[in-house]
């Protein structure tokens, strides 16, 4: 059994690719997702996540993330 999720955001940083060890590259981002509702304030807050993508999808984020 697998538990799968969906994070809808856009890019906070600019990221790069970076090869580590034995070749290996690695891709390191900051999601940033807003949520669906209102704080105390009246206002949408923002959470950042870290993400790290290795191999393919480090090479895939690379071309298709802007």
């Amino acid at each position: 059994m697998y538990n799968y999720f969906l994070l809808v955001g856009y890019v906070a940083r600019d990221f790069e690719l970076k090869e580590v060890g034995d070749g290996k590259k690695v891709v390191a981002l900051t999601l940033a997702v807003q949520r669906d509702f209102l704080n105390n304030e009246g206002s949408y807050s923002t959470d950042y996540f870290r993400i790290t993508c290795w191999e393919f999808l480090a090479e895939v984020a690379m071309n298709v993330l802007t």
